[in-house]
């Protein structure tokens, strides 16, 4: 099968399995509602919008609309504020989506909407991104491989109004062009250190690769640069760069070591599939990942620092908890990849069925506001 069709396929099935995301949820919202209770006591839209428009904003997504609304400034009115005090909220969100969702709400109209189309062209984007960076490694495989992460339940979120779309367009760009020696690509560098959290794990990349001195250190001062940059805006915005640190260890916690998210997961009472701290799928993840890359001979495809990247993906999160475990483990690419080796073509094909319909169960818990990652 060419490139073209592969493109094609994968290209049909995003957009036909994400307007369904988009058409469905007005209608779960609409004949199911939602939970009330995680309704106020969460920040939510405060518009009164479509019910297909409100179906996509659930827990985190209303402050980026927050913040490309107002900037980050503290948010008297939601209930966190009531809950964690003079801690603002919104310094717990990195500036450049919301930035990005201010600057096309010209174009669109309104912020929400803004919010929603950007998460569909950069859920496509990261698709597409995935799909050229596997296919460096494993040519044969890399169409499985995408599907695989495409239809990953969690992998919902590239297309919510996350961030999630545009870092990992970024992040899989960035990998591309380290592979391929693209120097201008290496500019990607500081975005992600604006957009995601995650983006700040990179700085352990580059104690050992690339091997050339000149590239590192080019490497380095772009990730200085980008720090430079968000704590500036932090700064400015709070005239202080302690409310950042506060919120960023404010709901995982301080990372306390590679134990912690064990303990946080034992310790929690209310072990389930879907909970705050002990979620039974979010601690499975964990460790099947990490013995699937520990123990795979198929990692071998893949070249030593995008290895070690997916440690660090994987075991970095743990250091706090197993909070949203299953959203952050996207990032690690070379899972999607050994997946997409060992899984048989017969048995692939009934597989990405059974994920899509698991996948749209999650979708369906996160528009009735129900915890789901």
């Amino acid at each position: 099968m060419g490139i073209k069709k592969e493109i094609l396929i994968i290209s049909i099935l995003y957009l036909v399995s994400r307007l369904f995301y988009l058409g469905s949820g007005g209608f779960i919202l609409k004949n199911k509602g939602f939970i009330k209770e995680n309704w106020e006591k969460n920040y939510h839209l405060e518009r009164i919008n479509s019910p297909f428009i409100e179906a996509q904003y659930r827990w985190d997504a209303p402050w980026y609309i927050f913040i490309s609304e107002r900037g980050y400034e503290v948010n008297k009115s939601s209930p966190e504020y009531k809950k964690w005090g003079n801690i603002p909220f919104s310094a717990g969100f990195l500036p450049l989506f919301p930035y990005l969702i201010k600057f096309f709400k010209t174009f669109f109209g309104s912020y929400e909407l803004t919010g929603i189309l950007l998460s569909f062209i950069f859920g496509f984007t990261a698709t597409l991104s995935f799909y050229f960076l596997i296919l460096k490694y494993l040519p044969e495989r890399a169409l499985f491989s995408t599907l695989l992460f495409l239809f990953f339940p969690p992998s919902i979120f590239i297309s919510l109004p996350y961030p999630e779309g545009f870092f990992l367009t970024l992040l899989f760009l960035f990998f591309i062009s380290l592979e391929k020696n693209f120097k201008e690509g290496y500019l990607l560098l500081p975005l992600l250190i604006l957009t995601r959290p995650q983006g700040l794990y990179s700085i352990f990349l580059f104690l050992f690769y690339p091997r050339d001195l000149r590239k590192r250190i080019t490497l380095i001062l772009l990730y200085l640069l980008g720090i430079f940059i968000l704590l500036l805006i932090f700064y400015s915005s709070f005239g202080s760069l302690l409310p950042f640190f506060q919120r960023q260890s404010l709901s995982r916690g301080l990372p306390l070591g590679p134990w912690h998210g064990f303990i946080e997961f034992f310790l929690w009472q209310e072990k389930g599939f879907f909970s705050w701290k002990g979620s039974y799928i979010d601690l499975f993840i964990g460790v099947f990942f990490i013995l699937l890359i520990l123990i795979s001979k198929e990692r071998k495809r893949f070249p030593s620092y995008s290895i070690l990247w997916t440690y660090l993906v994987l075991l970095i999160p743990m250091c706090s908890s197993f909070l949203s475990y299953q959203r952050l483990v996207l990032p690690a690419f070379p899972i999607f990849g050994i997946g997409g080796i060992i899984l048989k073509n017969k048995f692939f094909w009934f597989i990405i069925p059974i994920l899509f319909l698991i996948q749209f169960y999650y979708f369906y818990r996160y528009v009735t506001f129900q915890w789901v990652s």
